[in-house]
């Protein structure tokens, strides 16, 4: 599945996941991209897998989306984060 819209869409349990239960993204995420993703993480109502490739998160898109994993209500099963080595995902919940 690609597509930001069409993941925040499956989390907020507006779509069906992929048979895969895993959605991903590759590129740059855009500061308002991101707030809706939090928003959409943070509320999720799948359980689903996450790649978010390439997109330039930085500390503090790494740091958003941390806080919004550890939200009672979130139910992410896994995150990748991968060619992000600029990233430091704080460690204030444990996965």
């Amino acid at each position: 599945m690609a597509g930001l819209q069409a993941i925040c869409a499956v989390l907020r349990g507006e779509q069906s996941p992929p048979v895969s239960s895993f959605l991903s993204h590759t590129g740059f995420i855009t500061p308002g991209e991101l707030a809706e993703l939090v928003d959409a993480l943070a509320g999720s109502h799948a359980a689903v897998g996450l790649r978010l490739k390439a997109c330039q998160l930085g500390d503090a898109g790494a740091a958003a989306i941390a806080d919004a994993l550890c939200a009672p209500t979130s139910s992410l099963t896994s995150l990748e984060l991968p060619s992000a080595p600029h990233c430091r995902l704080p460690t204030r919940c444990v996965f």
